[in-house]
């Protein structure tokens, strides 16, 4: 029997994963998160590597805070110290530590601090999990031509192994 080459499917993995970056990167825009463009620029996609029943694409992020994008849940609320250093990095004054703490840890003075919308229509989380809604079927469908180009292959290989070479034609 002839050996299975997935060489179609690695391809076909390869172009998924700059699909779900490029989905990723569109998605964070989508959602007013490209302040500085660090998080969008921070998005690779690494090596395909296998998993118990497939295989799956890696997509990394150099950004340390992609997560809390992702999910505000896992936003950390600053120290004194970390908003203090931010002051001063903004030029502010020192002054204006405490109000800030205090409107972050809703104490003191109006309303918690709320993620920025426009509207009632523009998602500010999730942005993984609404790029793999969005492109799923982009990504199965080129996945599935990658792995059918491969079975084929293997099929006419173990055919002309089994019958040989000089008895079997394959046209398209």
């Amino acid at each position: 029997m002839a050996k299975m080459r997935w060489t179609n499917t690695n391809d076909a993995f390869s172009s998924v994963g700059g699909i779900v970056v490029r989905g990723l990167k569109q998605e964070l825009i989508d959602q007013k998160h490209n302040a500085s463009g660090r998080l969008s620029r921070g998005l690779k996609k690494s090596k395909m590597f296998r998993i118990k029943n497939g295989m799956a694409i890696n997509i990394t992020s150099s950004v340390s805070y992609w997560k809390a994008v992702n999910n505000p849940l896992f936003a950390k609320k600053p120290t004194h110290s970390a908003i203090a250093s931010w002051v001063q990095k903004k030029g502010l004054p020192l002054s204006a530590i405490v109000p800030i703490l205090r409107k972050l840890n809703n104490r003191g003075y109006g309303k918690p601090y709320v993620y920025w919308t426009e509207g009632n229509t523009l998602r500010r989380t999730d942005f993984a999990g609404h790029t793999a809604n969005k492109h799923k079927k982009k990504v199965a469908e080129v996945v599935s031509k990658g792995a059918v180009k491969d079975v084929v292959s293997m099929v006419k290989a173990s055919i002309k192994e089994n019958l040989g070479t000089n008895n079997v034609r394959f046209t398209k």
